[in-house]
């Protein structure tokens, strides 16, 4: 098993973190904002969009871009380079990552059905791409 280039894990990932912010931040402002706004100021805990929030939002992405991209390059000597298995990293990075803790909260917050899926196939799409983007920019 070979090792993993650290060097292209970052560069990668930067690239995917680039890519999951417009598609994440398109996505908020076109299609999730305003359930989620009105979702948790019916719980008396209304989202502030402050420059704070933003940016919070913004480095979380390329963490997401990162990490997705060392995951990628983890399972890259098990199933072989390429787009399936960027596909299939970004995959089991979003089950684990971003669909089992949103179920949990979104349970525990009493949102609704409708709004957490939504969400979570919006941010499915968001990091499978974003994964094939890293994936894309990485190699031993």
């Amino acid at each position: 098993m070979g090792k993993i280039n650290w060097n292209r894990v970052l560069l990668g990932g930067l690239l995917a973190g680039v890519v999951a912010n417009v598609l994440a931040f398109g996505s908020w402002y076109l299609f999730l904002r305003t359930g989620w706004k009105a979702e948790m100021a019916q719980l008396a805990r209304p989202i502030q969009e402050t420059v704070g929030f933003n940016v919070f939002w913004l480095l979380f992405y390329f963490v997401v871009g990162i990490t997705a991209t060392w995951w990628y390059a983890a399972v890259r000597p098990r199933f072989g380079p390429g787009a399936k298995t960027a596909a299939i990293a970004g995959l089991a990075y979003w089950l684990i990552a971003y669909l089992l803790p949103t179920v949990a909260w979104g349970s525990l917050m009493k949102l609704s059905t409708g709004l957490l899926a939504e969400d979570a196939v919006v941010n499915f799409a968001v990091i499978v791409v974003a994964t094939l983007v890293g994936g894309w920019g990485y190699w031993e």
